[in-house]
């Protein structure tokens, strides 16, 4: 398997430890206007799907964490 993002593990760790779901995760992204589906998420936590920098830091904001926090 290709590695195709560095963050994916940590953003499933945070998002778990917040106890928000993949869905919940999308919708929250979708409302900071990043189309986001379930499947998009699971592809990021999978890390077969790319991520750009301005989903990164969207990411960070709907988790409520600091952008830091999604890298190791």
């Amino acid at each position: 398997m290709l590695v195709k993002n560095i963050t994916g593990k940590r953003i499933k760790k945070l998002r778990r430890y917040k106890k928000v779901t993949q869905l919940q995760l999308a919708a929250r992204l979708n409302l900071l206007g990043i189309d986001f589906d379930q499947t998009t998420i699971s592809k990021i936590e999978n890390q077969t799907r790319v991520l750009l920098d301005y989903e990164i830091k969207a990411i960070a904001q709907a988790l409520g964490v600091d952008i830091n926090d999604l890298f190791d």
